[in-house]
């Protein structure tokens, strides 16, 4: 039976995988690697069950899609009425917010949408009810919302609406209790151990990351202990753990002690709004512990099985999910992979050594797919560092539960400040990650089936132990190449949303930099850009507008050196501008010009101009009068009727249909004397 299940929950997912992801020669492609897998021992015996399991989950994603998803997604565009119980709400700055509403679109069709307004002063259960257009949630250079999104089967989402009501019921709902309660834990953390302390604390606790800085995060995924931001498995068995333990201190029978401890999943659930990771793990934990309770037998790859069962019935669309993946894949790492290569050893450093190996093979194919680089280092981050963040983890889990009674908050202060000094030193390597390309993601799925292929077909440990190595060092020197293509060539990137632009100009593994539109978002369209792009130095920075603002912005989103930053002005600010140590350079009545050796780069009055051998590139303000020798021009910002019109240009302003327009994001490059433009 037990076997049966694994090969449903197996099966059932590839059938959602192939549905979602693959059509026409890609779905064929699939299925002929899919082959080992079919025809292994396990599969061979139930091949029936098997392939029922398979058509299950391809017919219930594509009904699912038919039925739930085109329905609720044909209102994009237009305008509806709608009324909605707040889930959820997140404030932002100047008075917004967005809220998670569970409604009705024109009182017809159910639906969960994005609302974002004004901060109404309101709580989880109250309603919103407006008259707008509503739209089609899309994926962004810097956020893939549409695929985060869909995996919690939100579509939609409304901004410019009118006629908003807000409709207050006053009452204490119990996830407005739980919320409440998280909210003044949060706050306990933060006044008690500080912004930066507490916020970190608060993201390890209860996911919470807005209060962590976007370089730090960034440094803690490089490092390879990013998944601690998570609530996840190794939370709740925690939790699960704590409980347990005092429950049998106070000699309670197995129904009393699995009752009360179903009761305190239940409420964690509550706290993290149900995260999918945390949800994953309960059912896990709730299984193992029921098995005890009816004196039977459970085992990790079973109740994994049931537990993926169990989220992707209720909700097919769970297959986009990155939280999901990396939870299902590293429970799968340690609970399966693991100890069956640790099985020859009974010394617990090397278990633990393979068992940390193991879940990081697990997770490269997630890795790869949802964020485009994976960590080298993250076998030793997690060796020195997890020890610290669990002993962290288990003083916060102790605090929420006894409500603030019992706390040690003061000395987790100082291993905080350890753990973040740490893992920002290691993410910070010039080797901590490599940055992969999701083209290369059919490698790294093939290296993996020829594993276990080897693995069915001989049963030998140490050979399937020395094919996975030889494959994972073959990715890696694979990806490290394929990184460094066009290494010695000069790419122009324009980065930004809408109208703003910065300018990346990269050769040879350094970066010149030109932010244009001094917006604040641009130095993350930056860093991502560079880490995709496997460069390590910032030569120079260029700040034309709102320069005091973006050295602000730059210090806390850019995780990369800077030598020397360009300013137009004289601005009082200490030596280090937060982490921001570079030299200062200040140019006279807004323009300069550098030479980098293999181009050139001119900045005069709204205008930039580069100039190499190969092309020679604008990128100027709407209205400015480009001169003739350039073979191209990008024209950024508003765009009005009285500007100059070039129906040649690249405007990134979306207003106009005559022109290429509205595209944001790309590399420009000259081969074979044409222009080609490449999306990022």
């Amino acid at each position: 039976m037990k076997r049966k299940m694994i090969c449903a929950s197996m099966f059932y997912m590839l059938g959602l995988f192939f549905a979602s992801f693959f059509t026409g020669w890609l779905l064929i492609v699939a299925i002929i690697a899919l082959m080992p897998i079919l025809f292994s021992k396990s599969a061979r015996k139930s091949f029936p069950f098997v392939a029922i399991s398979f058509i299950t989950g391809f017919i219930i994603f594509t009904l699912y899609s038919r039925n739930v998803y085109d329905k609720i997604t044909a209102y994009d565009g237009k305008e509806v009425s709608f009324r909605g119980k707040i889930e959820s709400i997140d404030i932002y700055e100047n008075a917004r917010a967005g809220f998670i509403l569970d409604g009705k679109i024109n009182s017809e069709q159910k639906a969960d949408i994005i609302f974002y307004g004004e901060d109404y002063n309101c709580d989880i259960g109250d309603e919103i009810e407006f008259v707008g257009e509503v739209n089609a949630i899309e994926n962004d250079y810097l956020f893939n919302g549409e695929t985060h999104y869909k995996s919690q089967k939100i579509f939609l989402k409304a901004g410019s609406v009118k006629n908003v009501k807000l409709i207050k019921h006053n009452g204490l709902s119990i996830r407005c209790i739980f919320n409440s309660y998280r909210e003044r834990m949060i706050s306990d953390f933060t006044t008690k151990l500080g912004a930066k302390e507490g916020g970190f604390l608060a993201g390890m606790i209860f996911g919470e990351k807005n209060n962590i800085e976007y370089n730090e995060k960034t440094l803690l995924y490089r490092s390879g202990i990013g998944h601690i931001m998570a609530v996840s498995g190794l939370h709740t068995a925690l939790v699960a753990v704590i409980v347990v333990y005092l429950l049998k201190k106070l000699r309670l029978n197995r129904y009393i002690r699995f009752s009360i401890l179903l009761v305190v999943m239940l409420a964690m659930m509550l706290l993290v709004n149900f995260s999918v990771s945390v949800i994953r793990a309960v059912v896990m934990i709730l299984i193992l512990y029921s098995s005890k309770l009816f004196l039977r037998e459970s085992d990790t790859l079973n109740s994994l099985a049931l537990a993926v069962l169990f989220i992707s019935i209720e909700n097919p669309f769970v297959i986009y999910s990155a939280g999901f993946w990396l939870s299902v894949c590293g429970t799968f790492g340690i609970g399966a992979v693991g100890p069956y290569f640790s099985s020859f050893t009974e010394r617990k450093v090397l278990k633990s050594i393979i068992g940390t190996i193991s879940a990081s093979i697990a997770v490269m194919p997630p890795m790869l797919c949802f964020f485009g680089e994976i960590s080298v280092v993250s076998v030793i981050s997690n060796l020195l560092i997890l020890p610290l963040c669990l002993l962290v983890i288990a003083v916060g889990v102790v605090y929420v539960i006894s409500g603030g009674f019992i706390s040690l908050l003061y000395p987790v202060k100082y291993i905080i400040r350890l753990i973040v000094c740490v893992s920002e030193y290691l993410g910070g390597l010039g080797f901590s990650y490599i940055p992969c390309d999701k083209k290369l993601m059919p490698v790294i799925i093939m290296i993996l089936l020829f594993a276990f292929l080897v693995k069915t077909v001989t049963e030998n440990k140490k050979l399937t132990a020395a094919v996975l190595a030889a494959g994972i060092a073959v990715f890696t020197v694979v990806s490290v190449l394929y990184s460094r293509n066009g290494y010695n060539e000069v790419k122009t990137a324009i980065l930004g949303k809408n109208e703003n632009a910065v300018v990346c100009i990269t050769y040879g593994g350094n970066a010149d930099v030109i932010d244009l539109s001094g917006n604040s978002k641009s130095p993350m369209y930056l860093e991502k850009y560079l880490s995709q792009c496997g460069i390590r130095k910032i030569n120079s920075l260029y700040l034309t507008k709102n320069q005091s603002s973006q050295l602000s912005a730059y210090a806390i989103n850019v995780t990369y050196d800077i030598d020397k930053i360009f300013l137009g002005e004289e601005l009082t600010f200490s030596e280090n501008w937060g982490t921001i140590k570079a030299d200062r350079v200040y140019y006279d009545n807004q323009s300069f010009e550098y030479d980098c050796g293999k181009y050139s780069i001119i900045y005069k009055e709204g205008c930039l101009e580069l100039k190499n051998n190969d092309i020679n590139i604008a990128v100027a303000e709407c209205g400015h009068a480009v001169d003739e020798d350039m073979d191209i021009a990008i024209y950024c910002g508003k765009f009005s009727e009285k500007d100059i019109f070039d129906v040649n240009g690249i405007y990134l302003d979306k207003t106009h249909k005559e022109c290429i327009n509205g595209i944001n994001n790309f590399i420009l490059t000259q081969k074979s004397g044409k222009f080609v433009i490449r999306r990022l």
